[in-house]
């Protein structure tokens, strides 16, 4: 099995930032991306990339969503089968933006509040995409407010660049190490990723 390559099945755009940032720290590239435009699309085919991933590595990157459903349990549900080794199934605890807080420096010189605004341990956080667009909101700066934040009457949950603008800060500003350390969810992916790098064939 080639573990220089993969095959990424992400949510969107935002994850997708993110698993390319993980997965180029430990030198593994996505030949080819599947974007699930939420969780429903990946839960629908994670058997197949289960089996795909039999013969060739498969990423797929998801949220927690909810207390109520934890990691472990949402990769049994999805699956109802033994994961094979070649498939890297994380869950983001709680959001993707949990982790993309993570590196609280890089992260509150973006938005424009002091750090001490970002928490220490974003995993805790019920809520952590509301909460950022609740800082965007209240303290952030102008310039992002209009691509971050949903139009007024607009039935979206976030603006019309929200995925794109976070991402770019993802891709240019986010520091893997800083984050890793403030975010024990994304230290397990990150040490999940590493730990199947090194496996033997």
């Amino acid at each position: 099995m080639d573990r220089n390559r993969c095959i990424l099945a992400v949510e969107d755009p935002l994850s997708e930032a993110m698993a390319h940032k993980l997965l180029r720290h430990c030198c593994i590239v996505p030949v080819t991306v599947f974007m699930g435009f939420g969780f429903g699309h990946l839960k629908k085919r994670a058997r197949e990339f289960n089996k795909t991933a039999k013969n060739f590595p498969v990423f797929l990157l998801t949220d927690q969503d909810s207390p109520a459903h934890c990691p472990p349990g949402i990769i049994d549900k999805w699956l109802r089968c033994p994961r094979n080794e070649g498939f890297i199934f994380r869950v983001a605890v709680i959001e993707i933006e949990s982790w993309v807080m993570a590196d609280r420096k890089a992260f509150a010189s973006f938005i424009g509040v002091n750090q001490s605004k970002i928490p220490e341990n974003p995993d805790i956080l019920e809520k952590p995409k509301e909460f950022v667009l609740n800082l965007v909101r209240k303290h952030g700066k102008r310039n992002l407010r209009d691509p971050l934040l949903p139009t007024r009457g607009s039935t979206a949950h976030i603006g019309p660049e929200y995925n794109a603008v976070m991402g770019e800060f993802v891709y240019q500003q986010w520091d893997i190490q800083r984050a890793s350390g403030a975010s024990p969810s994304l230290k397990r992916a990150i040490f999940a990723i590493q730990r199947f790098k090194s496996l033997r064939v």
